[in-house]
């Protein structure tokens, strides 16, 4: 006969849990908590995309109010429409009349043919500018904007597409904006 020492695992007088049983508490305990700062981490990670796209429409409003005050109050009162040719003239020839400041194509605010990149608004937003480190919360920030006369294509290259402007939109012009940016990689 065999020795009956040998069959049993462990002394039933001791308490406790064997190695194997520990190392299988182990293992489940770190698929757990492995599992949880995974979905926190996927949790996080979407919050700062949707903070990102919901202040690119933002700015991309922002934008559109700073043209509508640019060029609105100095529309002519003959034809009613906003003319590049009206700021050249008489009293309205200052230097920046009907100019976005942030515009570095430096020309008239809803000047057609041109991409008017007014990147540096985004410096105002702090989801996507630090001012006080002067860093960049995200790569290869873009803010543009291009301007078409209605029924004319948007002739400022393959960015902004070959379709028409439809017409009568802003200040009887159409306005295209593109904001981009690439998310930071962790």
């Amino acid at each position: 006969m065999s020795d009956p020492s040998l069959r049993r695992c462990h002394d039933p007088d001791q308490r406790g849990f064997t190695l194997v049983e520990v190392m299988v508490a182990i293992m489940i305990s770190a698929m757990m908590v492995t599992s949880f700062f995974s979905i926190a981490l996927t949790s996080r990670v979407q919050t700062i995309r949707s903070d990102h796209k919901f202040a690119a429409n933002q700015q991309v409003q922002r934008l559109l109010q700073k043209l509508k005050n640019t060029t609105a109050p100095w529309k002519d009162s003959i034809s009613g429409t906003a003319d590049a040719s009206y700021y050249s003239s008489g009293w309205m020839s200052l230097p920046n009349a009907g100019k976005l400041a942030q515009d570095t194509a430096n020309t008239w605010a809803m000047a057609t043919g041109t991409v008017h990149d007014v990147t540096s608004m985004l410096m105002d937003d702090p989801t996507f500018y630090d001012a006080a480190s002067a860093s960049w919360h995200v790569d290869n920030a873009s803010l543009q904007y291009c301007v078409a006369d209605p029924g004319a294509m948007y002739a400022c290259g393959a960015v902004f597409g070959n379709d028409a402007c439809p017409g009568g939109g802003f200040e009887g012009k159409c306005v295209k904006v593109i904001i981009t940016w690439d998310e930071r990689k962790a």
